[in-house]
């Protein structure tokens, strides 16, 4: 079983609720799926907003008729799952779930041109 990527950045808080579920539902629109994969990989620092976000991201998935499961979840992360219960909310994606070429790229990340750079 894979599905589309997911990806959410080192940074995520509450406020970015809102342009990560218009995202989330772009997604789904564009590639129905029974499962994201939400590639957690670059949080490193995850706290009770971290997990705040992912819940109602994992929210806004069922509403749309699939589930979120995570990839490359943390040690932290992973503890703060488990303390909190959340582990079952937000399962983590199994072996062979996730494949590179469904891969969504990180909002954050643009490519820039050098104007000095001859390829460019």
């Amino acid at each position: 079983m894979s599905g589309p990527v997911f990806v959410v950045g080192p940074g995520v808080g509450r406020a970015d609720v809102p342009v990560l579920s218009e995202r989330l539902v772009a997604l789904l629109r564009d590639r129905p799926a029974d499962v994201v994969i939400c590639d957690v990989a670059a949080i490193t620092a995850p706290d009770a907003s971290t997990l705040e976000v992912l819940a109602r991201l994992q929210l806004m998935a069922r509403r749309h008729g699939c589930g979120i499961r995570l990839y490359g979840a943390g040690g932290r992360l992973r503890a703060l799952l488990a303390i909190t219960g959340l582990s079952e909310v937000l399962p983590l994606a199994l072996d062979g779930e996730w494949q590179a070429e469904e891969r969504e790229e990180p909002v954050d990340v643009e490519e820039r041109v050098d104007p000095a750079d001859p390829a460019g």
